[in-house]
């Protein structure tokens, strides 16, 4: 008998997708920065013997992977936890935090 979907909580995503999305953001933001960076180059030092377009695609499909590769290994080990705390765990966490942080505070002052 197949398992009922709970529809009060959203699913979670696979490694897989977290790494997808990852590199669809940072190849969208190297993409960026390779086109501000590469112009800038164009217009600053020439294109160069390849011609202005060849470059500015260079630039930009460099910098792109890069921030795509990053970007997705970053995703999935930030999000890599399966489980996460409860309302009274984040309670007592904040308390012990913040009860550690008095007792700095103390010592620092006497």
């Amino acid at each position: 008998m197949p398992v009922p979907i709970s529809h009060d909580q959203a699913q979670q995503q696979s490694i897989l997708q977290k790494m997808g999305m990852g590199a669809a953001m940072g190849g969208a933001v190297g993409m960026t920065l390779g086109f501000l960076f590469g112009g800038f180059s164009i217009i600053s030092r020439g294109a160069g013997p390849r011609g202005p377009l060849n470059t500015l695609a260079t630039y930009m499909a460099s910098s792109g992977g890069t921030f795509a590769f990053f970007m997705s290994i970053g995703s999935v080990i930030r999000t890599e936890s399966q489980t996460s705390l409860t309302a009274a765990q984040f309670s007592s966490l904040q308390t012990h935090w913040r009860s550690r942080h008095l007792d700095t505070a103390d010592r620092s002052h006497t």
